[in-house]
């Protein structure tokens, strides 16, 4: 039994459940964020707006991040048609949330992804990366719900200087273009508790899960 306790965690570092659990889950049967559908728009100002995210957000630049940052200049650097023509890209997804079923098989490592209220941003993309895989059983009560817009792009206002932060794209992480903005993820055992979870409950809550 593993319990990846996502509670509490607000996010903000999209590696984080991925490279925390290697050795412990198959990462070849589990979709990634990417795979969970999104709409993009793009103009001539997505590449700058990126640019000034990536930039902004970040003191040093890792090595990750310089084939993307070089493609943005790229796309800045070449002429830009008439009238910057908005476009849409959906992707469509691979898996979806709708789509989780807790079915492990005999001798199965089983995992409970615990979560709360306060589980938002990357710990939602992580909780449906996890809930991807059969041995999982999502537990606790609903995410947050801070995931749906995605892509982010900063700027600022003329005149005033204000920075602003503008949503490039939106997810589809249930395939059917529900709103998940402040509904979040929903659970397969609603735990009213989960947020002040004893060590013996924990325990009690790990000997059914083994059960199923």
């Amino acid at each position: 039994m593993l319990i990846v306790d996502l509670r509490d965690n607000g996010g903000g570092d999209g590696n984080y459940g991925v490279e925390t659990l290697k050795g412990w889950i198959d990462e070849s049967h589990m979709v990634r964020s990417e795979d969970l559908g999104m709409q993009l728009n793009s103009s001539c100002l997505y590449a700058p707006l990126r640019w000034n995210r990536s930039i902004g957000s970040a003191p040093t630049i890792l090595p990750g991040q310089k084939a993307f940052l070089q493609d943005l200049l790229d796309r800045m650097a070449k002429p830009n048609p008439p009238g910057c023509p908005r476009t849409e890209d959906t992707k469509p997804p691979r898996w979806t949330y709708l789509q989780r079923r807790f079915d492990p098989k005999p001798g199965d490592l089983r995992i409970i992804a615990l979560v709360n209220s306060h589980c938002g941003s990357d710990c939602e993309w992580i909780t449906a990366e996890l809930a991807s895989l059969p041995q999982t059983i999502v537990v606790g009560a609903n995410t947050f719900g801070v995931f749906q817009f995605v892509q982010p792009g900063y700027s600022v206002l003329p005149h005033t200087g204000l920075p602003y932060c503008i949503a490039l794209g939106r997810s589809n992480d249930y395939g059917d273009d529900r709103s998940v903005d402040g509904y979040g993820l929903d659970v397969d055992v609603v735990l009213p508790e989960v947020d002040s979870l004893t060590p013996e409950q924990l325990r009690e809550l790990v000997e059914i899960v083994a059960k199923l």
